[in-house]
């Protein structure tokens, strides 16, 4: 169960990448729409339902073990402790996500789409050329990821962690 919910988890996260690409060259509002209906009717119930299978499979081993599920901290290298920026990105595990840190992160998959249904409608109503919209396609991706981080501190900030126990 636990195989087919990691298939259904990374088949729906790679299904998000062409809706996304669908939207930022569509040329009308119908369009858009379309795409973001078809977005959210079949990645995301992907997404939610391999979550779902993952976190049975997850707690059934655990009540059978009855131990808790391993800890997977950031590893020492040989040389010495990890620390700053690398050992949080290496400890950040999507198996370790509670409910709120995959909400988090389908929230960032969803600003992600909204900047790329408005980055294709102001492309196609001919506010924008194609050359400056790829000279704004990265400080919109460094956008994203600003939108992630900004959201975990401020829940953090509250005391609400992303992390299972």
């Amino acid at each position: 169960m636990r195989a087919l919910g990691i298939w259904s988890l990374g088949l729906g996260i790679w299904l998000l990448l062409p809706s996304g690409l669908a939207v930022a060259y569509s040329r009308s509002w119908g369009e858009v729409i379309g795409f973001l209906a078809c977005a959210g009717l079949v990645p995301v119930p992907m997404i939610v339902g391999g979550i779902v299978l993952i976190r049975r499979a997850e707690d059934a081993q655990a009540r059978d073990a009855e131990a808790p599920p391993h800890d997977s901290e950031a590893e020492e290298e040989p040389g010495g402790r990890e620390s700053g920026v690398l050992a949080r990105v290496r400890a950040f595990d999507l198996n370790r996500l509670n409910w709120v840190g995959w909400l988090l992160l389908l929230a960032t998959f969803a600003f992600v789409l909204g900047e790329a249904a408005v980055v294709a409608l102001m492309v196609g109503n001919g506010w924008w050329d194609r050359v400056s919209t790829r000279l704004v396609s990265l400080p919109l991706a460094f956008l994203a990821v600003g939108f992630f981080v900004s959201l975990r501190w401020l829940l953090g900030l509250f005391g609400v962690s992303i992390y299972r126990r």
